[in-house]
């Protein structure tokens, strides 16, 4: 499960994860991609990083709602990792929903190369 053992997250943590990979609601952020980035290891991270690019660019756009499920999905399911880190769900999942929800279509136009 989602290397347990090497980053030590609770079950909770890790369906909150899995559930968010596993969603057709996220696939504007190509999140399944990401795993083959992260699993790159000595493999070419370019060419991970373009076939995640490239499936995630050729999705419509996440809509607010989605980052905001995304968001509050992790952050309540991985409270506890959060916290350890000092992440307080109270105040600042609301912040850090405004600021995704900000610099998103910014970024995706950036990393898409779109006007």
């Amino acid at each position: 499960p989602l290397y347990s053992s090497s980053l030590d997250i609770s079950s909770q943590c890790q369906n909150a994860l899995l559930s968010v990979v596993g969603s057709d609601e996220t696939d504007c952020l190509g999140i399944g991609g990401l795993i083959g980035v992260l699993g790159a290891g000595n493999g070419s991270i370019v060419q991970a990083i373009d076939s995640w690019l490239s499936t995630t660019c050729s999705q419509p756009a996440c809509s607010n709602q989605t980052l905001s499920d995304v968001i509050t999905n992790i952050t309540s399911g991985c409270s506890s990792e959060l916290s350890s880190v000092g992440f307080d769900n109270s105040t600042d999942e609301s912040t850090v929903i405004s600021l995704v929800e900000q610099a998103y279509p910014t970024v995706r136009q950036i990393v898409c190369l779109k006007e």
